[in-house]
C-alpha cells in the first residue's frame, strides 16, 4: 500500500472557502502524494472523496482538454468532434 495523503493540509481551505480548485501539482505539494489517476476512484473511493463528504463538499473533476488546430485556414470544416 502506498503513502497516505496528509489531508489535514487542506483543512484551512475547507474551513475558509465554499469552493476551491487544486491542480495536480498543488495537491501533491500540499498533501505529499499525487492525485489518483483514475477519475472514478478519485471521485468515489479516494481519501479525498471521503474528506469532501465528511466536510460537506462535492468533489468534481474537469478533465484535460486538448485543442488541435490545422495551420491551413482554408478548410471550412466544423471544429468540434461529436
Amino acid at each position: 500500500m502506498g503513502k497516505k495523503p496528509r489531508l489535514e493540509a487542506l483543512d484551512q481551505l475547507f474551513e475558509t472557502r465554499d469552493t476551491f480548485t487544486l491542480t495536480d501539482s498543488q495537491y501533491e505539494k500540499r498533501v505529499g502524494i499525487p492525485l489518483p489517476k483514475a477519475s472514478y476512484y478519485l471521485l468515489h473511493g479516494s481519501a479525498l472523496a471521503r474528506k469532501c463528504k465528511e466536510k460537506g463538499f462535492e468533489l468534481s473533476v474537469q478533465e484535460k482538454t486538448v485543442f488541435i488546430t490545422k495551420l491551413n485556414k482554408d478548410s471550412g470544416a466544423n471544429n468540434e468532434i461529436a
